[in-house]
Order: structure tokens, then sequence, then C-alpha cells
């Protein structure tokens, strides 16, 4: 019962508020940019073995508005940049996408 409450908070609040439309390696979906998030959650791990910092996002969007399936290593394309796929968590019809900017 509770997560039903969670679940209609979240779809109600969080990606109304928060999301901007964006597209997923073609497809136009809502979602939210975290930046910050992915540079505590990588922060001892941010930089390369040159002392570069990486850059990257976490992208927080609805499932069921993807309709393709995504996984670990996988290349994807947001707003016509690249990144790489380095985690990925699904919760209460969520799904949160770890990306790690590609340069070339």
């Amino acid at each position: 019962m509770l997560k039903k409450y969670i679940r209609n908070d979240i779809e109600r609040n969080h990606l109304n508020e928060f999301s901007e439309t964006i597209s997923f390696s073609g497809i136009k979906l809502r979602a939210v940019k975290n930046y910050q998030k992915f540079n505590k959650k990588y922060r001892n791990k941010n930089s390369d073995e040159n002392g570069l910092l990486k850059a990257g996002m976490i992208l927080t969007l609805r499932e069921k508005e993807l309709p393709i399936v995504v996984e670990v290593g996988e290349k994807v394309e947001v707003d016509g940049l690249e990144y790489e796929v380095i985690a990925i968590e699904k919760n209460l019809g969520m799904l949160k996408l770890d990306l790690e900017r590609i340069y070339d």
C-alpha cells in the first residue's frame, strides 16, 4: 500500500517538477539530469590515470517510457552527447542510469 503512494508521489511530483524533455538515443522523453549526484557518487573514482576528472550524470526516468532495453557498458546518446552506461538501478517503476561522458 505504501509503495502505491510513493509511486504516485513520484509520478505526480518528482518528474513533473524537475524533469525536462530530452532526446535519449533518438527517443523523446522526460527525465531528470543530475550532475552533482554523479560527482558525489564517483568522487573517489572520478579521475582517470592522468588525474583528469571524469564527467557524467545520473539520468532518472520512468521505466515504462523507455521502449528499449539499456544495459551496463552500452553507449547511448543524450541530447547529442555520447555517454556510456556504467550502472543501472530500477526502483518503483523508476530507472536511474549512471552515465559517463565519452569524449573523442
